[in-house]
């Protein structure tokens, strides 16, 4: 886990800085945002970094942060490294279960993201709206 230096960010301006950030990189990557009561970014950290397509997090991490930095809303982003910006079967089951368990703690996952190099996909709001 490592922490990513921002500057003044909203959760309108995550979806480029992810892009920007972990876009282009050539392995998947896990980083979860971590918002005050107003949206507002308190503090992003790098997760996970996996090997080609793939990252695994069992939500322990995701959990702690949230409980270190005192934030009970938090945005979840990733990386297709393939450039597909639509999430698989794997990111829709893993997001309904992050949901699930966050929730049961207090914690609201406000979305997630997943972005290539050039684009953004916002799986709560366009996915698992319409399921």
């Amino acid at each position: 886990m490592r922490e990513i230096p921002f500057n003044n960010l909203n959760t309108e301006d995550l979806n480029v800085f992810f892009i920007n950030t972990i876009g282009s990189l050539p392995y998947e990557t896990l980083c979860v945002a971590l918002l005050d009561k107003e949206h507002n970014v308190k503090a992003i950290i790098e997760l996970e970094s996996g090997s080609g397509n793939n990252v695994t997090n069992d939500l322990s991490d995701v959990f702690r942060c949230a409980v270190s930095y005192s934030c009970k809303r938090i945005v979840l982003c990733h990386n297709h490294p393939d450039g597909r910006v639509a999430p698989s079967d794997f990111d829709i089951i893993a997001t309904k279960r992050a949901i699930k368990l966050l929730e049961n703690n207090g914690i609201y996952l406000i979305e997630h993201i997943i972005v290539t190099d050039s684009e953004y996909s916002l799986l709560i709001k366009d996915y698992l709206t319409t399921l």
